[in-house]
């Protein structure tokens, strides 16, 4: 049997969430063959990367726009125009992606490689294998929603009603955002591989994988921080940001310790007390894991507000808006012990740490039902 997982490397976080849906299906079907496909590749597929190279330019130039964008795209006519704008534009690779694999079970963590494989389907091609859609935020977008769609995969059970109500999907089912399996780090030995002072409050200061975020007004602000704590920043891709951030280390109060994009973001996370992030569904449920209280900030209008909005409703985030001061959110939750564990539990009841295995199972079931 072989698995295709078809992403798209737009931030991180459809990344990861592919890697997390593959590592349960490779614990449970050893021999099959699970492989992960980056739609928005160059060499494999020019015109979804054009694509995400325009959104990208969009995101650091225009945020707004793509608020408009949107808000544009939710619901009505042309919320499903777009969509099926997309999904002609990048049909044709993703037919080439499946001509070339031949998969017997599709699952997509990206709404670009799922609307392609929808509209295939809805012109009589490739109907066998069938087609799941991992959704990857905490709010139902109908960028996401095709009719040809077999299975979905959603973090809340809000979300499963509102697309049943839509009538999408054959099976439905809210099991949580699928992350890698949380490491059993301690704190102290995490602290202690990262060269941190186990005395210190440690602030972990993420941007996603695109480095965005507002860090250095992050940084500025935590100097008139009244206590010493470690600070642990992670700039992701963006090479001028961690050579930015590299010299002003140099003449901070504060412990620092910077990093590029890493792939050990647990034992990070395992290190803190405190993130402070855009609110990225991924990062996000990362910390739940972690029951690590939550600043979220300078969300990319749309999809992250709505993620900002649902880990603050329910205690596990602080979300500081654009004329607040994070220094005077991060003093509180650090230094109010009431507070901390609260936010801590709050975080800890999000926490859906079975996601990805229980995705991987779904799948098998499905897939023993409908082989024939």
């Amino acid at each position: 049997m072989k698995f295709l997982i078809v992403t798209a490397s737009v931030g991180s976080g459809h990344i990861r969430a592919a890697e997390a849906v593959a590592a349960a299906l490779k614990a449970k079907f050893p021999q099959d063959e699970i492989k992960i496909i980056d739609f928005t590749d160059k060499d494999r597929a020019f015109f979804p990367w054009l694509l995400k190279i325009i959104y990208l330019r969009m995101l650091s130039f225009l945020p707004n726009l793509y608020d408009v964008f949107y808000k544009v795209s939710e619901g009505g006519v042309i919320g499903n125009l777009t969509g099926i704008a997309f999904s002609l534009l990048t049909s044709p690779f993703m037919n080439k992606i499946l001509k070339r694999e031949n998969p017997d079970m599709i699952v997509a963590t990206h709404p670009f490689p799922e609307g392609a494989t929808a509209l295939l389907r809805n012109f009589g091609l490739w109907k066998k294998p069938p087609l799941a859609a991992v959704l990857t935020d905490y709010s139902l977008h109908d960028i996401w929603l095709y009719k040809n769609v077999d299975l979905y995969f959603v973090a809340t059970e809000e979300m499963k009603q509102k697309l049943k109500e839509k009538g999408y999907g054959r099976e439905v089912y809210a099991f949580g955002i699928p992350v890698l399996p949380r490491e059993n780090i301690l704190k102290s030995e995490a602290r202690e591989s990262l060269g941190i002072n186990s005395a210190l409050k440690v602030i972990l200061i993420m941007g996603g994988g695109l480095g965005l975020g507002g860090i250095e007004k992050s940084l500025a602000e935590l100097e008139n921080l009244k206590e010493k704590v470690a600070v642990i920043v992670v700039t992701g891709q963006n090479s001028t940001l961690f050579d930015r951030v590299k010299s002003r280390a140099e003449n901070s109060k504060h412990e620092m310790k910077i990093f590029s994009y890493t792939k050990d973001i647990y034992t990070l996370m395992a290190a803190s007390d405190l993130i402070i992030t855009k609110p990225g569904a991924l990062t996000m449920t990362e910390a739940f894991s972690f029951s690590l209280p939550m600043l979220l900030h300078e969300p990319i209008p749309g999809p992250e507000t709505k993620n900002a909005i649902y880990a603050e409703e329910r205690g596990a985030a602080i979300w500081v808006h654009k004329n607040e001061s994070i220094l005077e959110k991060a003093n509180l939750i650090l230094f109010d012990e009431k507070i901390y564990k609260n936010m801590a539990q709050s975080a800890k009841t999000l926490a859906k740490e079975n996601s990805a295995k229980e995705i991987a199972r779904f799948l098998s079931e499905y897939f023993q039902k409908n082989k024939s």
